[in-house]
């Protein structure tokens, strides 16, 4: 397993822009949800954030989604993940296939190594092209949340 981590403002960045830009909507009509859809993972307890701010909501998905990943990885011997940094990959995709493929026992390919010296291509999922800036756009919404994702934070640096 390969565990691909996002630095939480980062992440909640995006996936606000994401909800904003109702591009992943995964379910609308929900039972006593005040608004028509809702955007990626449905958490437990999602009914008692429609109080909450749309920031508040995605810091919840975060925690979520790590939390579970963080769980089931516990579970497994160290030896069958590998933790790879989100930014890692985006700044050094060369250095990130490497360990990937070391971990897994594959053969090297320079064709992708060669494919890999410019830089990763912008997935289709992406809103925009990364940057380790972007989630200033939105700091004065994610600051004040982050709190709510220390714990998984703390967590995955003794991972690393």
């Amino acid at each position: 397993f390969i565990f691909l981590y996002r630095d939480p403002a980062e992440n909640i960045s995006s996936m606000l822009e994401g909800w904003r830009l109702r591009r992943f909507v995964s379910y609308r009509g929900l039972p006593g949800w005040p608004y028509k859809e809702w955007s990626f993972l449905l958490v437990p307890g999602w009914s008692d954030l429609k109080y909450c701010s749309l920031a508040e909501i995605v810091a919840h998905q975060w925690t979520a989604a790590n939390t579970w990943i963080l769980q089931d990885l516990q579970a497994l011997p160290r030896n069958e993940w590998q933790f790879i940094d989100y930014a890692d990959l985006v700044r050094h995709p060369q250095s990130a296939l490497r360990e990937i493929t070391k971990f897994a026992r594959l053969m090297p390919d320079e064709s992708i190594e060669r494919s890999l010296a410019a830089g990763l291509p912008v997935s289709c999922m992406t809103l925009s092209a990364s940057s380790p800036d972007k989630w200033h756009k939105y700091e004065d919404e994610i600051n004040p949340v982050l709190p709510i994702t220390q714990t998984i934070c703390s967590l995955v640096e003794e991972l690393k």
